[in-house]
């Protein structure tokens, strides 16, 4: 666990697309609670659980597989890419590569907690550099490609 207590964590999955890089994101909208109609444009992930033990790269890979319907191959490389602390929590984000993963990405609308997911898709990095949520859009300084 955190020093700070709970952790979110976050997957940039990445994958070159005609000499581009894509990241895959989902659009996600708050449909409870005093932010309800919230719109952002996230990377997958979530908050940990008990059952990961205070492991941020177990949460990942359960986070992943529920929210894309990818799975990180256990033999995979899960590369931090940063560590950001905001409010109550910090924020990790990790990189994995789409070759690293097997499955197929989920087509449908889920609701997760108070929160709708979109179906998750890949998008160019120039795009979601203006775009992305903002504590996400601090993992994409972290790219050096």
């Amino acid at each position: 666990m955190s020093a700070r207590g709970r952790y979110f964590v976050a997957g940039v999955i990445a994958r070159w697309k005609k000499q581009r890089l894509q990241l895959l994101v989902m659009n996600t909208k708050i449909v409870e609670g005093p932010r309800a109609g919230e719109r952002s444009l996230k990377f997958p992930g979530g908050m940990e659980e008990s059952q990961d033990n205070g492991n941020p790269e177990k949460t990942l890979r359960a986070e992943i597989e529920e929210e894309t319907g990818l799975r990180i191959r256990d033999n995979a490389i899960v590369s931090l890419l940063s560590k950001v602390s905001v409010e109550d929590h910090d924020k990790y984000f990790f990189l994995v590569w789409k070759r690293d993963c097997e499955g197929a990405r989920r087509t449908k609308t889920i609701k997760d907690g108070n929160t709708v997911l979109y179906p998750p898709h890949w998008a160019d990095l120039e795009f979601l550099k203006p775009v992305l949520y903002r504590t996400h859009r601090l993992a994409l300084e972290k790219l050096t490609f």
